[in-house]
């Protein structure tokens, strides 16, 4: 009989795309199919909505997770959950004392074992895998279109971890202003408005909430707009003359990797 592991991630997009990853390795080495449902998650999508992947033993559709689900004969750990998984699904929200946190070293004899963690890592390597629908492409491209042949890219991560911005642009002044056009990759919507202030075509494409506490894909916010706009960011970042950033945290290590990737990722939007 097929068993699974159904993994429900936290944290960010990198935190959620690294531990796909390890999970990935566990599922194949235990002979499970890997459930990936986001819709607990800090994004609450589909991810088959954005994403595919050509990999047979990993499933994002959450038609077909909850289909699988539905299935009450098979048995489930933690146990507490058994036979309660359709409704479970339909929640929101990680409660990291619902799940299982540890991966065991020993297969479990369950058929579905439940997943959740956060941490960082490399999301970028799997991220190359992913076939972006789409409608999505379209989007990221659409908006790139309003960029100049040549910009700079400035990240800037300035919610949950701060940045100083400022000392930024004050260090790097002369060659911030070399370029023409900037595009402020930010969660932060008083940076975006600060760079319109010391530079004549600072840009940005996020649709911001009205307030942020916390994380930008921590906010309530519609979560097709806000993988959207992460979409977009990385889209524009990878492919601008050069990411120039001080921030801290897996993001914006991810987008340097997918800036020195540039030919392959650019490939994925095609």
């Amino acid at each position: 009989m097929t068993k699974y592991i159904l993994f429900i991630p936290s944290g960010g997009f990198n935190d959620c795309l690294s531990c796909l990853s390890k999970l990935r390795v566990w599922a194949q080495a235990h002979n499970r199919i890997l459930l990936y449902d986001t819709r607990r998650s800090l994004y609450t999508i589909n991810f088959y909505d954005y994403f595919d992947i050509s990999d047979p033993n990993i499933i994002f559709d959450s038609v077909c997770i909850d289909e699988i689900c539905s299935n009450t004969d098979l048995t489930v750990i933690p146990r507490n959950l058994q036979s309660k998984l359709p409704s479970f699904l339909k929640g929101r929200g990680a409660h990291y004392d619902t799940y299982v946190n540890d991966l065991p070293d020993v297969n479990p004899v369950e058929d579905i074992t439940i997943h959740c963690f956060s941490g960082g890592g490399d999301g970028h390597e799997i991220f190359k895998e992913l076939i972006i629908k789409d409608n999505i492409k379209k989007y990221c491209k659409d908006k790139f279109k309003l960029l100049s042949e040549k910009y700079l890219c400035i990240q800037v991560r300035d919610t949950d971890y701060k940045c100083n911005y400022k000392k930024l642009y004050e260090d790097n002044r002369k060659y911030i202003d070399s370029y023409d056009t900037i595009y402020i990759a930010t969660d932060n919507k008083q940076v975006y408005e600060y760079f319109k202030t010391v530079h004549k075509n600072a840009l940005n494409f996020c649709v911001f909430p009205e307030t942020i506490k916390g994380s930008l894909h921590a906010t309530p916010q519609n979560p097709d707009i806000k993988i959207k706009c992460l979409l977009c960011d990385i889209y524009i970042a990878t492919m601008s003359n050069h990411i120039i950033s001080t921030s801290h945290g897996g993001f914006i290590m991810f987008l340097h990797k997918c800036f020195e990737n540039k030919q392959y990722i650019a490939e994925m939007f095609i």
